[in-house]
């Protein structure tokens, strides 16, 4: 199974440094791998930085039979949930007050083992078992941060209309760390292909924060997570970002086998 994509144009992409991530403005969106398996096991593990309180961080779709794997933000709340033939179980955090999208960095693991799902936020551990669920079998295109537009996932599976927008670190995924600079088919790490969703309304998105004079966190603006912890900056930061230019797409063909 492969994507097939036409490339019309660029977009740049700034990562705050070659291992270290990406900031997504919630128009943009990465496919890691468009044959992603998962058989019964499944390790994820990253940071984020964030201010929304809903969006989609991760999704991957197999509609034969009707199977997926989701993390997304809900109201504040990280979700991780799991459909097996149509029929959903999840783990997600029950924060009472907003513990999740303050803007600082927040560490996230997340495993499948079988039919036990497990979640742990900064220091702060949840989990939720299934017993009905024996086998955990699904492959499909992996998004990161939002889907193709050819893709409507249902809402049992996704449930905020949303893509992510903010920052994703050190993300691991089996253990494989996601270099976003690296060249395709590295060894050593995974690399995802950058997509935009609909740059006509991210530009809408960009002039209405322009004109409320409030900071947006974009494909076209850096942010400064040393900034955001409140540690000191010193002239030498710059030195830790790069800009890179990524393919911008509009899809063509559906993903095919």
């Amino acid at each position: 199974m492969e994507s097939l994509f036409n490339s019309d144009e660029s977009v740049n992409i700034n990562y705050l440094n070659p291992i270290e991530g990406i900031q997504f403005d919630g128009t943009t969106f990465a496919l890691y791998d468009p044959n992603f398996k998962i058989e019964n096991n499944l390790n994820i593990a990253f940071q984020l930085q964030t201010f929304a309180q809903d969006g989609l961080i991760m999704w991957l779709g197999d509609p034969f039979p009707e199977n997926s794997f989701t993390i997304e933000i809900q109201n504040k709340q990280l979700i991780a949930r799991v459909v097996i033939n149509g029929q959903p179980f999840s783990v997600r955090t029950e924060f009472v007050k907003n513990r999740l999208c303050d803007g600082l960095w927040h560490f996230i693991t997340i495993r499948l083992d079988g039919n036990l799902l497990t979640m742990k936020v900064d220091k702060r551990n949840f989990m939720k078992t299934e017993p009905r669920v024996n086998d955990i079998q699904m492959r499909g295109p992996l998004f990161i941060a939002g889907y193709s537009a050819q893709y409507s996932p249902p809402y049992i599976s996704v449930r905020t209309k949303d893509f992510f927008c903010g920052n994703l670190r050190n993300l691991k995924i089996n253990n494989s760390p996601v270099d976003w600079l690296a060249p395709k088919n590295t060894l050593s790490s995974a690399t995802p292909e950058f997509h935009s969703a609909d740059r006509t309304s991210f530009n809408h998105l960009y002039q209405q924060q322009q004109q409320q004079q409030r900071p947006i966190i974009s494909n076209s603006a850096i942010f400064d997570s040393t900034r955001a912890n409140n540690n000191h900056n010193s002239s030498n930061d710059s030195k830790h970002y790069q800009t890179v230019t990524a393919t911008m797409t509009t899809t063509t063909k559906k993903f095919s086998v």
